[in-house]
C-alpha cells in the first residue's frame, strides 16, 4: 500500500496542490535559494489553534506536557530546505494522530514521511511529538524524526530526535480547516503514505 501511494505521489499532490496550495510560491524561492531572503510571509493561526511563543522563548518542541487537544487541520510549513504536510487527524483523548510527510525544497519529492500524535500544552502551544517514530521514504535511513511547535503567529520551531542536530525553525504558509474539502483529502493521503505507522 505505501509503495503504490508513495508512486502516486506527484499525482495527487498535483491535484491537491491545485486545490489548496499545497506547493505555493515560497516553493519557488526555495528552489532558486532565495529562502532567507527574503524570508516567507507566515500565516497566523486563526483564534484556538495555538498560542504566542513563550515571552522567554523557553520552549521544547514536542516535548512539554500535553494540556488540551490540537484541533483537526493541515498545515504546510516551509522550514530550513524542506517543506512539509502535517495533518493533525481526528481522535479522543488530549492527544490526537498526526501525520509528517516531508519534501524536499522547491519540488514534490518525498523525502520522509512519519506518525506523530499532536497536542497544546498548558500555554496553549500547539506540539507534535514525533520523537521514536519509525520512518518511511528515500532518506528514511539518513533521518532522525522531529518535532515540533508551531506558535499563533504562523511560526514553527523544529527538535530533532538526534542531539547533535540544531532546531531549526520555519512558517506556516497554509492551514486548511476541517470546513475545506480539501482537507479530508490531505488527510487521507498522509495516512495512505505513512501507514498506520507499524
Amino acid at each position: 500500500m505505501r509503495a503504490l501511494a508513495a508512486s502516486i505521489l506527484p499525482l495527487l499532490l498535483t491535484v491537491l496542490g491545485a486545490t489548496v496550495g499545497l506547493v505555493p510560491a515560497i516553493a519557488q524561492a526555495e528552489a532558486e535559494d532565495e529562502l532567507n531572503d527574503p524570508q516567507p510571509v507566515a500565516v497566523p493561526l486563526p483564534a484556538g489553534y495555538s498560542a504566542p511563543q513563550p515571552a522567554d522563548g523557553q520552549i521544547s518542541p514536542g516535548r512539554e506536557s500535553p494540556a488540551t487537544p490540537a484541533l483537526e487541520a493541515a498545515y504546510v510549513f516551509t522550514w530550513e530546505h524542506y517543506h512539509s504536510l502535517l495533518v493533525i487527524g481526528p481522535g479522543t483523548g488530549t492527544c490526537r494522530p498526526a501525520w509528517v510527510v516531508t519534501y524536499a525544497g522547491g519540488t514534490q519529492d518525498m523525502e520522509v514521511a512519519y506518525r506523530a500524535v499532536a497536542f497544546r500544552d498548558h500555554k496553549g502551544v500547539l506540539h507534535v511529538d514525533s520523537r521514536s517514530a519509525l520512518i518511511i521514504g528515500p532518506k528514511a535511513n539518513q533521518w532522525s524524526p522531529d518535532s515540533f511547535a508551531i506558535f499563533a503567529t504562523g511560526a514553527v520551531q523544529s527538535q530533532d530526535d538526534d542531539p547533535e542536530h540544531q532546531r531549526e525553525s520555519g512558517v506556516i504558509t497554509r492551514l486548511v480547516g476541517t470546513e475545506e474539502g480539501a482537507y479530508r483529502g490531505l488527510l487521507l493521503l498522509a495516512q495512505a503514505v505513512v501507514g498506520d505507522g507499524t
